[in-house]
């Protein structure tokens, strides 16, 4: 008898961790901007566009095709630099739940730099970049993460974490309406 009491204290904490979802709240989450999917192409009419999801949930498209984007950093930038970047012809098109959005956020820390060989895939077809956004606090400094390109150069992130995102980015945007950087159908211009 005391062996079993003894093997259930011992496995409880198994119990209470399988199946939980994220410990957070959107609450916990202290960056502004945490995901982005964004398609350049200046092959032949200038296009730029994206979409962005914010701590809140809220996903919003961009266009920045006629007016560029002056950034004044290379690897990190700060909070002003990307709401000036998704400023541009800004509409709400979508909303993430809060457990889903808060369960993909978790996952930015495990995303490593890890990526398969650069490949020429297309011609003319931009590029498309998954992207996450990891927040240094301190300095209060967003870095971009990549996670994923695809059109006339494709390149994978293959850590864990980075190749989850950018599935479930793969999959969210063209549930939205009006996305206007779709992803490339898989085998065409995919890496």
């Amino acid at each position: 008898m005391k062996r079993r009491v003894w093997c259930f204290w011992a496995l409880l904490p198994v119990f209470w961790t399988c199946g939980d979802g994220p410990t957070g709240t959107t609450d916990d989450i202290e960056q502004q901007y945490l995901f982005e999917v964004e398609h350049i192409n200046m092959a032949w009419i200038p296009r730029w566009v994206g979409s962005v999801i914010e701590r809140d949930g809220s996903v919003y498209a961009y266009d920045r095709s006629e007016v560029g984007w002056p950034r004044t950093s290379s690897t990190l930038f700060a909070e002003d630099e990307l709401r000036d970047k998704y400023s541009v012809a800004r509409r709400l098109i979508g909303h993430v739940d809060a457990d889903v959005l808060v369960r993909q956020f978790e996952r930015i820390r495990g995303v490593g730099d890890d990526f398969d060989e650069t490949i020429r895939l297309c011609a003319d077809a931009g590029v498309l970049t998954y992207r996450a956004w990891r927040y240094h606090s301190a300095e209060g400094l967003y870095e971009p993460l990549t996670l994923r390109e695809e059109g006339d150069v494709g390149r994978r992130n293959t850590s864990d974490a980075a190749e989850a995102l950018a599935e479930w980015l793969r999959e969210l945007i063209p549930t939205l309406d009006g996305a206007l950087a779709m992803p490339f159908n898989e085998g065409l211009c995919t890496p």
